[in-house]
Order: C-alpha cells, then sequence, then structure tokens
C-alpha cells in the first residue's frame, strides 16, 4: 500500500496526466455549445486512475489538479476568450471538503475564469450521501452559482445520480446516461422517457444533454424529440487542444 499511495502522489504532483476535450453541440442548430474536458494518462484508463486516488486517500488532490490543469490548458489554447462552455468534471467528495471553496477563491484570484462559461460536471460514480452531507453539499453548489459557474449533473440515470437529485440540486444541465442513446430510434420506452425529461427541464430552465451518440439514426430521434444539447463518437472524438 505504501509503495501505491508513492506512486500516486508522484503521478500527482508531477502532472502525469493531461486532457482530451469532447465537443457538446446544440442539436437544433448544429452549433458546438461547448466541450467536456476527459483526464488522461500514458498508462491506466481514468477509471483505474481515480480507482487507485480513493484507495490511497487522493482523489481530492487529483480532482482539483485536474480542474486546474484542464483550465489552464484551455487558456492556453485560448479556448475561453473566443467559444463556448467547458465541462469539468468534480467528485461530489471533493465539493464536500473543507478545503474547496479556498481552492475555487484561489483559482479565480489567479486566472480570472469567465465563471459563467465553466461548467461543474458531478460525478455520478460515488455513493449515495447522507442527510448532512447532502445539505452541505447543496451549500457548495451555492458558492459556485453564486460566482456564476453552472452546474452539471452527469449520466443521469446511473450511479447516484437519481431524479431527485435534479431537484434538490437545481443543476443547469442534466447529463443523460449513453443508456439511453443506444437504439433510441427503435425504443418507444426510452423516447417516452426523454419525453418526459425534456418537459421537466424545459420547466425549470435545465438544458437536457443527451450522451454517447453514436449512430446517425438515434441522433436523428434525440431531434425530433427535441434533446437540446448531445455529445458522442458521431458528433466529434475527444482529442488534445492545439496550445
Amino acid at each position: 500500500m505504501q509503495v501505491e499511495q508513492s506512486e500516486m502522489d508522484e503521478f500527482i504532483q508531477e502532472d502525469y496526466f493531461y486532457h482530451y476535450f469532447q465537443p457538446i453541440f446544440c442539436l437544433e442548430r448544429g452549433e458546438r455549445q461547448g466541450m467536456e474536458a476527459l483526464l488522461r494518462a500514458k498508462k491506466g484508463t481514468p477509471d483505474l486512475i481515480f480507482e487507485h486516488a480513493k484507495k490511497t486517500k487522493r482523489l481530492y488532490e487529483l480532482d482539483i489538479k485536474s480542474i486546474y490543469k484542464a483550465l489552464t490548458t484551455c487558456y492556453s489554447a485560448g479556448y475561453l476568450n473566443r467559444e463556448g462552455l467547458l465541462f469539468l468534471n468534480v467528485f461530489p467528495s471533493t465539493l464536500l471538503n473543507p478545503n474547496f471553496p479556498q481552492f475555487v477563491t484561489d483559482v479565480i484570484e489567479e486566472l480570472m475564469p469567465p465563471c459563467q462559461q465553466i461548467v461543474f460536471e458531478l460525478n455520478e460514480t460515488e455513493q449515495t450521501f447522507g442527510a448532512e452531507q447532502s445539505i452541505l453539499l447543496k451549500e457548495r453548489i451555492a458558492i459556485l452559482k453564486d460566482y456564476g459557474f453552472l452546474i452539471a449533473i452527469d449520466d443521469v440515470g446511473k450511479g447516484w445520480s437519481s431524479l431527485s437529485t435534479l431537484i434538490d440540486l437545481e443543476p443547469h444541465f442534466a447529463k443523460l446516461d449513453l443508456y439511453f442513446s443506444r437504439n433510441l430510434s427503435v425504443s418507444k420506452k426510452k423516447q417516452a422517457m426523454i419525453q418526459a425529461l425534456i418537459q421537466y427541464c424545459s420547466s425549470n430552465c435545465i438544458k437536457l444533454i443527451l450522451e454517447g451518440i453514436e449512430e446517425e439514426i438515434d441522433l436523428d430521434m434525440a431531434k425530433t424529440l427535441g434533446v437540446h444539447f448531445g455529445q458522442g463518437y458521431l458528433l466529434g472524438k475527444p482529442q488534445l487542444l492545439d496550445v
């Protein structure tokens, strides 16, 4: 375990990771609305890296370092000066960390980012929280909103993300799990569920994003249903930014 912890410390301190960026499109206009930063490394998949970070109690350090590096990468490429939204993945436990508010303050003071273009996307892979943690999570999200940041719930329909999360956290974006994009064109049940979610989201100023779009026929159905935004290999693969 000590060796693993040492390896993770070095991984974080030496920046042995980078980011790919995947576009997110407005389906009605066919225009790119923004992009999502996705952590990558020469060794290990993102899931394994984050799992290793959890086991060695370095998840918070890795998460904020990833957020900071994704931001600085976009600044180097001039992205935030000329284009749309930047979605940054963050674990709920990171938001709950007592040091997170100071991290946000430091980032704002150093980089002076256009907060209204930055979307904190809550990762869905962590367990459900207790009542006290849920209250604190709402408070931390309220702080981010007060700064002007936007909030997204990732992979709605999977993991800890549930319909109650949409109600409680009042995000600006809801990202629908890729399960719903698979064979969407022929699944009446998925179509009905998406229609219901669109109605709720539209009534509550939430934009629905469908992930994992890979087939033209499913993209056409998403457009027909009125899905606001889309993401997937058909629309654009993750890639490095030119810096």
